[in-house]
């Protein structure tokens, strides 16, 4: 429905950024290991607590932000603060200097309260949301 709707009207996207997030697990692997023919398989340990390193970046039509990578809990001051501050405003201001559009999933950083008043306050150049 989401890109239909857009497919529709047709957008062209010129002025959007896409952003997301993800995590990767360092010391994630199979629990099995392959044996010669006959023998029993090995079992490997899997870690407790395995570290982990999340990873944000964007994309548009007017080039990719900085990939921003970091270690521990993304809370939204955090994502407020070192993303969209730190990252987001000043690739914006080279990139996009007539405003731009910022799509980004619904995960609860991005629609908290919160979030969404401080970027209102302080980070809202010309900038407007796309509904995901």
């Amino acid at each position: 429905m989401f890109a239909r709707e857009f497919q529709e009207t047709g957008e062209t996207f010129d002025n959007v950024i896409f952003t997301d997030e993800s995590t990767v697990w360092l010391e994630q692997h199979g629990k099995i290991c392959f044996t010669k023919a006959g023998q029993p398989p090995k079992l490997k340990p899997k870690a407790k607590h395995p570290f982990e390193v999340h990873i944000w970046a964007g994309i548009s039509k007017r080039g990719a932000t900085p990939v921003l990578i970091f270690t521990g809990i993304m809370q939204k001051e955090f994502y407020l603060t070192e993303i969209l501050q730190n990252v987001l405003v000043p690739f914006t201001q080279r990139a996009f200097p007539d405003g731009y559009r910022f799509q980004q999933d619904n995960d609860p950083k991005h629609t908290s309260k919160f979030d969404c008043q401080q970027r209102k306050d302080k980070i809202s150049r010309q900038l407007s949301l796309i509904k995901f």
